[in-house]
């Protein structure tokens, strides 16, 4: 799939929806370049107040920020039992956000997956989340149960990490 926007292997935006057991072989790349908006994920590019449950990714993901091995942006939803074995590469510059599971998480959980892909971005790049958001202390947010055994790289002197390569102090923790 070649497009910008939202853009998934198998759906490209779900609002209250469940996707699982489905597994995505074909690459997802992005022509838009340094801009807001777009999410890319082997599965789901974005996952609002919904489910991914035992998902798989064979594919490359390449774009601009916002990208992810299974969703690009996950938004009061859950990732559980689910695996990245590709590549993820974010090419912008000055965005990023990009994780081996979840590239933008706001509010979600994450639990029991993982990534042996290599995760590539300029900053917030994660093995298994670039960045992890909880604006709100009212939902659960949280990484567990989750490894990683790719290799990590940011082209500049952002945050990443073989887990999480961003968590703000709402993020409820990483375990």
């Amino acid at each position: 799939v070649e497009d910008g926007g939202m853009v998934g292997g198998i759906c490209g935006n779900s609002s209250d929806g469940i996707i699982e057991n489905c597994t995505n072989e074909g690459s997802i790349k992005s022509l838009v370049v340094n801009s807001s908006g777009h999410s890319l994920g082997g599965v789901c590019g974005i996952m609002q107040e919904g489910t991914i449950k035992n998902c798989i990714n064979k594919g490359e993901v390449k774009g601009d920020s916002n990208l992810g091995g299974i969703v690009g942006s996950l938004d009061k939803s859950f990732v559980y039992d689910s695996a990245n074995f590709a590549n993820v590469s974010g090419f912008s510059s000055v965005n990023g956000s990009v994780g081996g599971i979840v590239g933008y998480c706001l509010c979600g959980v994450v639990e029991r997956s993982y990534n042996i892909g290599r995760i590539f971005g300029c900053c917030d790049v994660g093995g298994i989340c670039g960045s992890g958001l909880g604006n709100t202390t009212t939902i659960t947010k949280y990484i567990k149960d989750c490894y990683n055994t790719g290799d990590i790289i940011s082209t500049k002197e952002g945050r990443c990490g073989g887990i999480c390569g961003f968590a703000d102090v709402l993020f409820a923790g990483i375990s």
